[in-house]
């Protein structure tokens, strides 16, 4: 029985952290170009999200990828989407948030449709390529969205799904926007709604920003579960780092 008790807590613990875990130091390293199309090495992971990270920057850009192969959390981010919030450490101005990929209803009515063997092939990435047309921006002022195809702005965002099930997203953000003050650290939040998983699909959906650590944005699209066990429990998962953004090589 005694076991039975301690693994009961070790398992409550472990989802505890998946919602609550500190904030990570991370140094970002410099690169030397804008290729959007080279992304930032994931070369960092986190046990409590299990997402993987990394982050770059130049003096105009900053750049910053997530991935990650765990079902539960690739589920939740093609259904929900990912949060991210950004801003110098220590400062009270907004962040920027941005909320990629945007789920509507017609890309809900996609997932529900498609079955393990769609969910690797070009039905999901006739998807994705939807996802990459558009996300929701508030840089303090209220909710907008910014055409990534044609984007004045100068925003980059894009996800991707490996044919073996990695999924990523990667970030190119102007540092003017998010970093006027040049300060040396950065606040970054990466969060992903929770959602039910008690079996077969469940599809929820809800509209707007709310408020978070570092001034995370609430959600806008749609929760779904296919059953099995749950790593996560029902819990937000967030990745909180502290960047010390690189400086040009001497």
């Amino acid at each position: 029985m005694k076991p039975l008790i301690i693994s009961l807590i070790s398992l409550q613990i472990l989802l505890t952290a998946c919602a609550s875990n500190k904030t990570v130091s991370y140094q970002s390293k410099w690169k030397p170009h804008t290729l959007f199309y080279e992304q930032a090495p994931t070369d960092q992971s986190d046990m409590n999200t299990r997402l993987k990270f990394g982050v770059q920057n130049n003096g105009e850009k900053l750049f910053a990828s997530i991935s990650t192969r765990e079902p539960e959390l690739v589920s939740r981010i093609i259904s929900n989407g990912v949060r991210l919030s950004v801003q110098p450490k220590g400062e009270r101005a907004k962040p920027v948030k941005i909320l990629f990929p945007v789920v509507l209803k017609e890309d809900r009515r996609a997932i529900r449709k498609m079955d393990q063997v769609e969910m690797l092939g070009p039905s999901m990435q006739l998807l994705l390529e939807t996802f990459n047309k558009e996300a929701l921006v508030n840089r303090g002022s209220g909710d907008r969205f910014v055409n990534l195809i044609n984007n004045p702005d100068d925003l980059y965002c894009k996800i991707n799904m490996t044919p073996d099930g990695e999924l990523s997203i990667d970030y190119a953000l102007p540092l003017a926007d998010i970093n006027p003050g040049q300060q040396p650290t950065l606040a970054l939040s990466i969060e992903v709604e929770g959602g039910s998983r008690s079996g077969g699909f469940a599809p929820g959906i809800s509209i707007g920003m709310g408020a978070g650590s570092y001034g995370g944005m609430g959600g806008m699209g749609v929760g779904i579960g296919t059953g099995g066990r749950n790593a996560y429990g029902n819990q937000n998962i967030q990745l909180k780092l502290d960047v010390d953004l690189a400086k040009a090589p001497q």
